[in-house]
Parts: C-alpha cells; structure tokens; sequence
C-alpha cells in the first residue's frame, strides 16, 4: 500500500519478474474496472497456452460426443447424427479454474502466483468472491497459490474494514515507506554511473532535495536529466538538473498530484483548499473556519487524508503533503471556479450601484483573491495561473 508515485507498480512487477525467473505461473491482472474474474479466467487460458512444457492442461481436456437428432414433418421422417465440442474449462467457474491451475502447477513441481494492482478500485462484489475463492483454494485445499495486491492507501478504511473480506485481511500488510535523502542519492547516482555516465556533486544535491519522498518524482528527474546532459558523452551539471527538476514538477503534478486530488470527494477538496490558503500548514479549528465545517467535520476529514497520504499533523498542526502541494491545490480550484463559478457570476451579474448585490462571502471568493503569477506564457499565449512566486514552470491550467 501507499500513495501514487510511491513506487506501488515497480515492486509489484520486480515481485512477477521474481517469480517468473524461478519458474512459477504468473497471472498479471489489474483491478481499475469491473470484471476481474472474467479477466483472470482468460488469463488463466492464456497461461495453460505459454506453460505448455508444464502441461498445464486446456484444449487437450475437451472432449466430444455424438448426438443424434431427428425431424417429423408429416409424413416425412429423417435424421442425423452431430458432433457436440464440450470444453470443461470454459464451463467452470473462477474457484474452479484457479484451483486446477494450481494443482496442474502443482504436479508440475511449480506454483503459481496472483497478482492485481490498483486493488482501490476494485468492485466490492467481485473483491468478496475473490476473496473467498483464494480463502478457499489456499487454506481448504492446501493449494500452492499465492496473492499479491496493491493499492492505495485508501484501502485500509475500505477494503480492509470489510468484514466479508477476510482472506485480505489476513494478508501481509506492508505500506512503501518514503524515500530518505541516502536513498536518493543512491537512486540517482548508481544508474547514472553503470550507464556509463557522470553527475557533479553540487548537481546531486539539488536533484536529491527536489526529488523528496516519491520514487515516480527521482525516475522522472534522473531521465530527464540524463537527456537534457546528452549524458553518458557529457557529465551532467547543475544547469540540467534546474531545468530536469522544472520539467519534473510539470509531469509529476500532471499525472500522480492532479489525478490524487480528482481522487476527493468535495468535503475533502474543500478541506485540503482551506489549508492551503492559509499556506499549507495551520491548526485544525483554523481550517475548519476557513473551510466553513465544524471542528468534528474537520477532524474526520483530517484522520482520512492522514490514512490516505494527503495531510500530516504534528503538535495539533495540519500540514500538506507532497502528494497534492498548495500550488496543485490552488491551480485545480482555480479550474472548478472558472468552469462551474464563472458563468453563474456572468449569467446573474449584479448590479454594481446596489451594494446589497455585490456583496459576496469572502469564503466563496477567497480562492479568486490569491495573488497570481500572471507571467504571460507565449507558447500556449495564456497568463500563468499559479500563485505569485511559485516554484517550478509556469502553467496556464
């Protein structure tokens, strides 16, 4: 478990890749949308198809019988005889595929491991059946399976407060820690030197500040600055590693911190926007003002985005995390406010002589009224939406 860009994906394929080189069967799957036992059957028909030097079993069990049909048709009478094709694997079900798969895995002196990513998303029906269906073919039957998920964070207050899920729930648990300043530095500098190539000292230090926690941010800067280098030819200096570090917070702000704030329900959206203009970090009655909710509302939301990555708090203090930073944060809301505010404020616009049209609560508003960067971008031929003095490129949304 851990948030987006904690590097969930990688361990998972370095766990098939593990296995597959000692020469288990691996099913590969992903649960971002519904039909997973569908998925894992097919799977399971093209496993039988690549380990055929295992004799995994499949076409060879179908079998074929004779049947004879006639017809009366008044004074006519005829008939004939027909071959019907019966497959028994495509009429079982999951539980029974998987527990032949393994026991054909078995008598091959082999295992075979399960893997589903994404496991935030899957259907809560289908998690209950699998969840069962595993129960049933490790525990009962003693069968040599073995699972391995991965997800979000999320999934400790969903899936694993399921009371129906219990073969999960007696999984392994290990949440990806973040990645510490030696760690990064190791990330960056071993790649760098086994491809041949070079990086000055003061040019890994700014890299390895920049990257923080997430393993995603350190892939996304060491390649871009490698490219940027025309590495392994030229060392790469500190110039390539500023703009490695202006293109990463570009990428990683587009694909792991705008999708985890789609990610929240509004009440958490407006939570994280109140935090953040009081400047990322404040007193949780404070942000529960800003936000306009009550203490309790504002302290459930806290302990979920604290479970979920998003916040962190210490000594009574909330603070953002770099999943969702307070520049995401204020750019996405920027673009809620002028695709759902703007056109209701030009479509009932009030009448500037009455003061009592034109007063507006300043909780609605607050978020127009951040001071912005406005440095015209010619390329895109747009004003930069980010807040004055921003750190990284400018955006337009």
């Amino acid at each position: 478990m851990g948030v987006r860009g904690s590097g969930k994906t990688v361990m998972l394929n370095e766990i098939e890749d593990l296995a597959a080189a000692d020469g288990w069967v691996v099913l590969s799957m992903d649960a971002s949308t519904t039909g997973l036992p569908g998925r894992i059957i097919r799977t399971i028909g093209q496993a039988r198809r690549n380990y055929e030097a295992l004799d995994l079993g499949g076409p060879g069990n179908r079998r074929s019988k004779e049947r004879s049909m006639g017809i009366r048709l008044g004074v006519l009478e005829g008939k004939w005889a027909a071959t019907e094709h019966y497959d028994p694997v495509s009429e079982t079900g999951l539980r029974e595929q998987l527990a032949d798969l393994a026991d054909a895995a078995r008598q091959a002196g082999t295992s075979v491991l399960v893997t589903v990513d994404e496991m935030h998303g899957i259907d809560r029906n289908e998690a209950r059946r699998l969840s069962n269906d595993l129960q049933h073919i490790t525990k009962r039957s003693g069968m040599p399976l073995a699972f391995v998920g991965a997800g979000l964070l999320e999934v400790k207050h969903t899936l694993m407060a399921d009371k129906g899920l219990t073969f999960f729930h007696r999984c392994e648990q290990y949440e990806m820690p973040p990645l510490g300043i030696a760690d990064v530095i190791k990330g960056l500098r071993h790649p760098i030197i086994d491809a041949g190539g070079s990086i000055e000292d003061d040019a890994l230090s700014m890299a390895a500040r920049s990257v923080g926690a997430f393993p995603y941010k350190l892939q996304v800067v060491g390649h871009n600055a490698w490219t940027l280098a025309d590495a392994p030819d030229k060392p790469i200096r500190l110039y390539d590693i500023q703009k490695a570090i202006e293109i990463a917070e570009e990428i990683v702000d587009r694909n792991v911190s705008a999708p985890a704030w789609h990610d929240l329900a509004d009440s958490a959206q407006r939570f994280m926007q109140a935090l953040a203009l009081l400047g990322g970090s404040a007193g949780l009655r404070d942000i529960a003002q800003e936000a306009g909710i009550s203490g309790k509302q504002a302290s459930a939301i806290q302990h979920r985005l604290s479970l979920s990555g998003y916040t962190t708090g210490r000594a009574g203090i909330v603070q953002l995390t770099e999943l969702v930073p307070a520049r995401v944060v204020i750019a996405e809301s920027r673009v809620e406010l002028a695709t759902e505010v703007e056109p209701r404020r030009i479509e009932n616009a009030p009448d500037a002589t009455d003061p009592s049209k034109t007063a507006a609560s300043s909780r609605s508003t607050s978020l127009q009224q951040i001071d912005r960067c406005r440095r015209w971008m010619p390329r895109v031929k747009a004003y930069c939406v980010l807040a004055a003095g921003h750190a990284g490129r400018c955006r337009s949304t």
